[in-house]
Order: C-alpha cells, then structure tokens, then sequence
C-alpha cells in the first residue's frame, strides 16, 4: 500500500493539471499514489490524466458525472489506500519537499493528526507575489469559529486516514467555506501543527469561486448553523460572540468590496445586538 493518498479534485483543469500532477510527482518523497477525480469536465482533463497515467501507475484517473467539489472530494478521500492523505486543488502547485516533510513530521509526532505550512501566492501565470505566513493558532478550532486567519486551503492540509473514522466529510451543502468546515473538524478531533516554511503554492485565478461576496455570505451564514450541529461552541454566549463576528466581517466584506452601505450597516446592527463584544473590541481597537 502506498504511504500517502494524494487527491485532486478536477473539474474542467486542462489549464493547469499536468502542471499540478508533475508537481506531485517531483517529489522528494515518492511513496504515493495519485487519484485524480475528474468531475464531468467537458474539456480535455481526463485525456491530460489519462496519459499520466498510461506512464505511472501510481496515478489514477476516475470519471464520474458532475455533482461538485466536495463530493468529488469526498469521493477521493473514500478511494484512498494511504496511510496518509494529501489534498490539493487543480491549480495549485506543491514544491519537491512538500510530501517529505509532512510525512517526516507525522511520523515522528503520533499525537498529532494533522499539520500544515506556510505557502506562496503565484498570479494565473505562475509568476511568484509573496509569501504567506500562517499565524499559528494553538487553537484552531477557535481560531476558526472566530474569523482569525487559520490554514484552510486543501492544498495545506495533510492528515491521517484514520483521521475520516470520526466521520469527516467535505459538506456539500458549502461553496467557498467547505474548505473551513472540514478543518474545523479536523481541528476538533486531532491536534495540528505548522511547519513554518511554504511548502506549496496557492494560484489566484480571476474569477474564481472564492470572489463571489453572495456566496460567500450565504456560506458564512450557514457555517453557524452548521458548527451549532457538530456541538463546536461550547455555551450558547459563545455561539453569539462567534455570530457576532461573522457579521461584523460580512459587515466589512460588503462595506469595502461588494460597496453596498446599506447591507453592511445591516450587519453591523446585527452583530451589535446579537453580541456587542466583538463591536465594540473593533472600535477600542481603532481608538487605541
């Protein structure tokens, strides 16, 4: 069996997905597999995969009609025969010591179920823009419930399989916050750690889903509910400060980006009376 699963969700990828799987396969580390899940792409994808995989073995292709990212993601996830699981989105890239070091880690700390890295922003071109340095979080699930900055692309995320026994899933119910939501999971069963030094990177493509405001506030809107379900908050105050900041941040998102006032202050108000903690710690803040 090969030590690690490696999954890439695809879905009409032939931009980007040899570029993606070479990166897997100039890895330092060479004990893996590969599943590639095409879902229903109607460009060239899975005639790209295919011919990776007439080449390697370790790499998989399988096709299934369309029916979204995170049932695609589940559906890898299932398949996988690794020790390990690796996710990592179809545009984005690994560096050759990425599996090495995560593997190293993991061996080494068994308490531990998950960990992570810093990583580096690249334009559609793949031209380098900066380097992201994740701010650790001893807890991430707090950090997480409460919008502070926490490692949630797919591409960083390296666990173990057994980790899935406690039932882990990508909802399919969320768009560009299913990526959180299974970290928080994660991050409320297992212990995770940061290695601090990018070891993938993140391609910002224009227009993708992550820069629609709508959906992202419908995700966020439904993330509480959600997190409310899986017992995540431990008193009902503490789900109302968490709320609270959600729509303080909706409040800013529309604010700045999607330039509608009248929906922000909506927000604002909201957070004000369902808990004006995080308000008024935004105000101090600005003050001081």
């Amino acid at each position: 069996m090969p030590k690690v699963s490696v999954v890439i969700p695809a879905y009409n990828a032939e931009k980007f997905i040899a570029e993606t799987i070479q990166s897997v396969l100039n890895q330092t580390f060479q004990d893996f597999e590969v599943i590639v899940v095409n879902d229903g792409s109607q460009d060239k994808t899975p005639e790209i995969v295919q011919e990776f995989c007439n080449q390697d073995q370790r790499v998989q292709l399988i096709n299934k009609a369309n029916s979204g990212v995170s049932d695609t993601r589940n559906l890898g996830m299932s398949l996988a025969k690794g020790e390990y699981i690796a996710l990592l989105d179809a545009d984005d890239l690994w560096l050759p010591s990425y599996l090495e070091k995560k593997v190293h880690f993991l061996d080494n700390h068994s308490n531990y179920g998950y960990v992570f890295s810093d990583f580096v922003h690249i334009l559609e071109d793949g031209k380098e823009v900066e380097i992201e340095k994740i701010h650790w979080q001893e807890n991430i699930l707090k950090g997480i419930l409460e919008w502070k900055r926490v490692p949630t692309c797919p591409a960083n995320i390296f666990f173990r399989k057994n980790c899935l026994e406690k039932k882990l899933f990508f909802s399919k119910q969320l768009s560009t916050l299913a990526d959180k939501h299974f970290l928080a999971q994660l991050a409320f069963h297992f212990k995770g750690q940061l290695i601090p030094e990018p070891l993938w990177k993140y391609r910002n493509v224009a227009g993708s889903m992550s820069k629609s405001l709508k959906v992202h506030e419908y995700d966020s809107l439904l993330s509480i509910q959600l997190y409310d379900e899986l017992g995540f908050y431990p008193t009902k105050s503490y789900k109302r400060y968490c709320a609270s900041k959600t729509y303080l941040m909706l409040a800013s998102s529309w604010w700045k980006d999607g330039n509608n006032k009248l929906r922000a202050l909506k927000y604002i108000f909201k957070s004000f009376f369902t808990h004006p903690k995080p308000l008024l710690e935004k105000v101090f803040k600005q003050i001081l």
